[in-house]
């Protein structure tokens, strides 16, 4: 009795897997083309067009805008980069690296006693990883290491002096969450 119930289930899970392993098209064919949104610390919208079999080339703009009593913060940033997927498998799971350039605009506002201009350009390198829960539309987020060439302007308001201030920055970053549409 026990053994046709195991054969019969065993079964069930072979088909049920070769049945979704044709239903689901490799990354490759997922779209030539796709829209992102990301939200996290700051948001963003980018699009992406695949140039190779598992590489994208992409463009995201982020907005970032915090308002505090006192203070107030506005940012715009410009990321065109590369996204190279490990794989191009049939897999609901599809890793990345990634890379490419940054250019920041910042403001920050703070009651009249500091007023802040911030610019940045630099680079990054990341990796990543896109679960495709549906055929066309997959979530994720990627992490990373970014290098910035940096040029703030700093007016202040009695007594606090005008101050320009270059230099550089290494950080570490994340992408909060990301939804991506492919066509």
């Amino acid at each position: 009795m026990l053994r046709p119930l195991v054969l019969a289930v065993a079964l069930s899970s072979a088909f049920s897997q070769m049945v979704l392993a044709q239903a689901e098209p490799r990354v490759v064919d997922r779209g030539a083309h796709s829209i992102s949104i990301g939200v996290g610390s700051s948001s963003s919208l980018g699009y992406w067009l695949r140039i190779a079999e598992r590489t994208d080339l992409g463009l995201e703009v982020g907005v970032r805008i915090a308002d505090d009593d006192d203070t107030y913060l506005r940012s715009l940033s410009f990321r065109p980069g590369i996204k190279r997927y490990l794989s191009s498998s049939e897999s609901d799971f599809a890793p990345y690296v990634s890379f490419g350039a940054i250019a920041v605009w910042s403001r920050l506002d703070s009651g009249g006693a500091i007023d802040l201009d911030a610019r940045d350009l630099g680079g990054f390198v990341g990796v990543g990883l896109d679960w495709f829960p549906v055929d066309r539309v997959s979530l994720g987020g990627h992490i990373g290491l970014e290098g910035r060439l940096t040029r703030r302007d700093q007016l202040g308001s009695s007594p606090l002096p005008d101050e320009n201030v270059s230099g550089y920055d290494v950080a570490t970053y994340s992408s909060g969450l990301r939804c991506q549409f492919f066509f």
